[in-house]
């Protein structure tokens, strides 16, 4: 059943196409993996960035912030 569900949400991934959200090219399936092949993102996790700076801009934040919001609102 969890995997009927993560294969789903893997599905939906495949079929999304937006700048903010990471590109999913291929899934594969073997008895015991789910093997994603995505598209390459440069720059890190931004956890990581904020971490890393300790502070951000009210310029930056917007901008993440902003970037975050419309990939919600596409997958919504």
């Amino acid at each position: 059943m969890l995997l009927d569900l993560m294969a789903n949400e893997l599905d939906v991934l495949a079929r999304t196409d937006h700048p903010h959200i990471v590109r999913v090219h291929e899934l594969i399936e073997d008895a015991n993996n789910f093997y994603i092949v995505s598209e390459l993102m440069n720059g890190g996790e931004l956890y990581h960035k904020i971490v890393q700076e300790k502070k951000f801009s009210e310029k930056n934040s917007m901008r993440f912030i902003k970037e975050i919001v419309l990939a919600l609102n596409y997958m919504h």
